[in-house]
């Protein structure tokens, strides 16, 4: 199990992740902007899973699905 303290860390790095990937994708750089999205919903994963939140873990699955559908269309 991660500490609270890393779960933290990774949230903060998820959200920072989040932003940067809107910023991206609304300036047109689809791909870039998917793949830092992606990564954003894996770095939220660990906060989610260790304050039990299954909303979050079904939004952040949501996401990364339709990320990968954007990822393959645009390959």
């Amino acid at each position: 199990m991660i500490s609270e303290r890393t779960a933290i860390i990774t949230r903060r790095i998820g959200v920072c992740c989040l932003c940067t990937a809107y910023v991206t994708i609304t300036s047109g750089f689809l791909l870039p902007g998917v793949i830092i999205n992606c990564m954003g919903q894996l770095f939220l994963l660990p906060f989610a899973i260790r304050h039990k939140a299954p909303d979050l873990i079904c939004l952040s699955a949501f996401y990364l699905a339709i990320n990968m559908r954007l990822l393959f269309l645009a390959g």
